[in-house]
């Protein structure tokens, strides 16, 4: 089925156009739950000729009953209408460590509706960085999604099918906390309050951006020295956006002020030495350019990984990130870690 991704802004900046008769759009059965009521309309589609008709009225309970009459006619796809999206989405994260929990729902389907859950939490926060609710439900999102990393076998494997890989900021912040938190599990990590402290610096990490000129952010050619300087403060930004919420934990944010920070001194926004960065920084760092250099940019095509590997790693120069580095090779999977670990 179609994510619910395309209702935020692409890359370029832009909302896309919708046409007039596009009134509604597809949500996953399995993300409404049994016995709760809801705030928006379900609608059915008609497999002839694709018009939608009112399957349950909103203040209605979805009832056990419900869910089995729909899979006995095998539709796992409702509708929902474009103007009830946020209504949608605050049902499903309020309901969210039910669904993560089920052990009757695969891992894929926990995987997609929490992807694309956060993804619409992040566009909020980017929208406005500065309302307390938006950061608030973005750390209960982080709970659900470590939970999820922990408990599920196959949560790496279900999370590479889900995440998007044409580039917004908020699709690389939801695949930089999920690949930061997997990461720092693989290197030794097993610390639930440490992961959820990484998982909110990964998933906020390029929050600063929000405060960076769209012109800037999705300029297609080369960027001049001017707006390059522009784009090396988001860092520093995203800190000082973040400082003085009282629910943030003070050591996640140093993956967002110190992720491109680099173990030689080069790195910015503060030129750092190695032992004044946060390893949790260093894992983000890592989890950071893989995506980059892996999703469809407005001015470059993805990458595969085993050639963003190759790139990756010319820019590991310490013990510490190597070992970061060798154990992200090691997350991806035997057959790539043991022909990068050889070419290493």
């Amino acid at each position: 089925m179609k994510r619910l991704l395309p209702l935020l802004p692409s890359s370029s900046g832009e909302s896309p156009a919708l046409s007039p008769e596009d009134k509604y759009v597809p949500i996953r059965l399995d993300s409404v739950q049994n016995n709760t009521e809801l705030d928006f309309d379900l609608y059915l589609e008609n497999s002839k000729n694709g018009r939608k008709r009112l399957y349950r009225s909103r203040d209605l309970v979805f009832q056990d009953k419900h869910r089995e009459r729909l899979l006995e006619n095998n539709v796992s796809v409702l509708f929902i209408s474009r103007d009830d999206v946020d209504k949608y989405y605050a049902y499903v994260e309020s309901h969210l460590g039910t669904l993560v929990s089920n052990p009757d729902v695969v891992p894929k389907e926990k995987a997609s509706i929490l992807y694309e859950t956060s993804i619409h939490r992040i566009h909020q926060i980017l929208e406005d960085p500065e309302r307390p609710e938006n950061i608030d439900r973005s750390l209960v999102l982080v709970d659900h999604t470590i939970y999820f990393l922990i408990n599920e076998e196959r949560a790496l494997e279900s999370l590479l099918e889900t995440m998007s890989f044409d580039y917004s900021t908020y699709t690389h912040s939801m695949n930089v906390c999920a690949l930061s938190v997997l990461l720092a599990q693989r290197h030794g990590i097993d610390d639930q309050e440490t992961l959820k402290v990484l998982g909110i610096g990964g998933l906020l990490h390029d929050v600063g951006k929000s405060k960076i000129n769209p012109d800037v952010l999705f300029k297609k050619g080369p960027l001049n020295n001017d707006e390059w300087k522009l784009i090396k403060e988001h860092p520093a930004i995203g800190y000082d956006l973040l400082k003085a919420h009282e629910l943030i934990p003070k050591r996640s944010l140093s993956p967002v002020r110190h992720h491109h920070e680099r173990s030689d001194g080069s790195g910015y926004p503060d030129g750092l030495p190695e032992e004044s960065i946060d390893i949790l920084a260093s894992i983000v760092r890592v989890s950071d350019i893989f995506d980059a250099i892996t999703t469809n940019r407005c001015y470059k095509k993805a990458a595969p990984a085993f050639e963003a590997l190759n790139i990756m790693k010319d820019e590991m120069k310490s013990k510490r990130d190597k070992e970061i580095f060798q154990d992200f090779i090691m997350l991806l999977g035997p057959k790539r870690s043991k022909e990068m670990l050889l070419s290493h």
